[in-house]
């Protein structure tokens, strides 16, 4: 297995164009061991070394070119090359998204898991209404764009018109090359979303993307996956933004020598629509889906002519706890101590895939 796969060198590149251009006029990606998996990330550490000293709890480092680093798992697995940017490292690879028979490890298995038990590492969610806007973005690009692959899902709870049985969960794997018409009839019908889809234009590209950062380079596509994931950044650099202006730290109790005050400031995600009874009352088997990765501790509702809910949420993975509270039209996000930004991320995902795609994140003045 080569290391170098990209053929990187000691050469050094300061950002995402520079470093995809290079890759694009200089690698046949066809003669990779696999895929090229371009994975988004979001950074809370504040600084490149805290990172790196974050990464080599899970991966070796094998070359630090200042902006580039390339990154071996102890287990001796596919390598990873990270271009470092102070809120959204990027991460290159050819292992696959789970374990397969072209690749000896697996993002899932390597990078994610690390991220899982790392607050200040995240993942950069792409929200299923995100991927539709994604998915309507390059439909109107390319007339002649094919759609071979999608995976979709609905929650029964979510704020979507359905107009076959909507209260059903539902999951969606389709592989054919009309699933572009599949997909919008699958939409229209039963109210579902896209998790996954990889485009195909006939003899230019075909790349794939999904809600959890991972975009695939099956041929060509990567200036296409670039664009997608700047895009992306933009979009969550605000969500950021707003989520670094909370804080949680333990005060000194100036009444008693032995005692200390535990203090939160939240940030919020403002409601283009007001909350709504049935949002409240799906609340909590809603978020402890699998997909959202959290379990409820703690659940407080009032409905009526004002509605609201409180909810301490318990990260199934590091069990970091957060607590939500509705004021108005906001949901208020209150970190704890071992609060993460990916939980952070996940909350504002699931507000806006689940109960207001027009959400925004704000800092609480």
């Amino acid at each position: 297995m080569e290391r170098d796969f990209l053929n990187v060198g000691s050469r050094n590149y300061h950002s995402l164009d520079r470093f995809s251009d290079y890759i694009r006029t200089e690698i046949d990606l066809e003669n990779l061991s696999g895929n090229l998996n371009v994975v988004g990330t979001v950074n809370d550490f504040h600084s490149k070394q805290a990172l790196i000293n974050s990464l080599e709890k899970s991966f070796d480092l094998l070359n630090d070119n200042g902006e580039i680093f390339l990154l071996e798992t102890i287990e001796g697995q596919e390598p990873y090359y990270m271009l470092y940017d102070e809120n959204f490292p990027v991460f290159f690879t050819t292992a696959r998204k789970t374990e397969g028979p072209r690749s000896r490890g697996d993002i899932t298995n390597t990078l994610f898991n690390h991220i899982k038990l790392e607050k200040n590492l995240g993942r950069m969610w792409v929200s299923q209404a995100h991927m539709e806007e994604i998915r309507m973005d390059i439909v109107e690009q390319y007339q002649n764009i094919i759609i071979p692959q999608f995976n979709a899902k609905r929650n029964k709870h979510v704020n979507i018109e359905a107009k076959r049985r909507p209260d059903y969960d539902r999951s969606i794997q389709y592989s054919a090359d009309d699933g572009l018409e599949t997909y919008k009839e699958m939409k229209r019908q039963y109210g579902v979303l896209p998790t996954m889809m990889k485009f195909q234009r006939p003899n230019k590209f075909k790349f794939k993307v999904s809600t959890d950062g991972v975009f695939t380079i099956n041929k060509g596509g990567l200036n296409e996956s670039v664009r997608l994931i700047k895009e992306t950044i933009d979009r969550l650099r605000d969500i950021k933004t707003a989520i670094d202006t909370s804080e949680y730290e333990v005060k000194n109790n100036k009444y008693s020598k032995d005692s200390s005050i535990p203090q939160s400031r939240p940030w919020a995600i403002n409601l283009n629509n007001k909350l709504k009874q049935r949002d409240i009352l799906n609340f909590k088997e809603a978020i402890q889906n699998e997909y959202w990765g959290f379990t409820v501790s703690k659940f407080d509702k009032k409905l009526g002519s004002k509605p609201h809910l409180s909810a301490t949420l318990v990260d199934s993975d590091n069990y970091g706890r957060v607590a939500i509270k509705s004021k108005d039209n906001m949901l208020r996000v209150y970190p704890r101590e071992d609060t993460g930004i990916d939980q952070a991320l996940r909350i504002y995902e699931y507000v806006t895939d689940q109960i207001d795609p027009r959400a925004n994140a704000i800092a609480v003045r």
